[in-house]
């Protein structure tokens, strides 16, 4: 796979899709930024696993984790954000969404390899 491809895909994996999400959901009272940030994370997923960049996935995935903390860390200033979240704290939704967006991006991969014919 071309560099400049790769770059690319761990640019848009970098994005804070989990704390956009909270965001999101915090400003418009709406689970909808976590579907967006679900399906894009997927989508992405999908595209890296065709391009066989899992190492991209898993650094990106990392990148995407330490930039949604530090804007969870960030929105902590905002009257009613951590409490919003009840029963857990902000950074508990944080690992927990974190976690959640891990297992759907594993069974994405699993599915794409099954589907991958062994010539390919």
């Amino acid at each position: 796979m071309q560099i400049s491809m790769k770059i690319l895909l761990l640019i848009l994996y970098s994005f804070p899709f989990m704390g956009i999400a909270m965001y999101i959901d915090f400003q418009r009272h709406s689970m909808l930024g976590y579907a967006m940030t679900m399906l894009a994370t997927l989508a992405l997923t999908y595209v890296a696993i065709k391009r066989s960049a899992l190492f991209i996935i898993i650094t990106g995935n990392i990148f995407s984790a330490i930039f949604s903390y530090i804007l969870v860390q960030m929105m902590a200033t905002y009257e009613g954000w951590d409490g919003f979240f009840k029963p857990l704290s902000a950074l508990q939704l944080l690992f927990v969404v974190t976690i959640l967006y891990m297992m759907l991006q594993w069974i994405v991969i699993h599915l794409v390899k099954q589907t991958v014919s062994p010539t390919q």
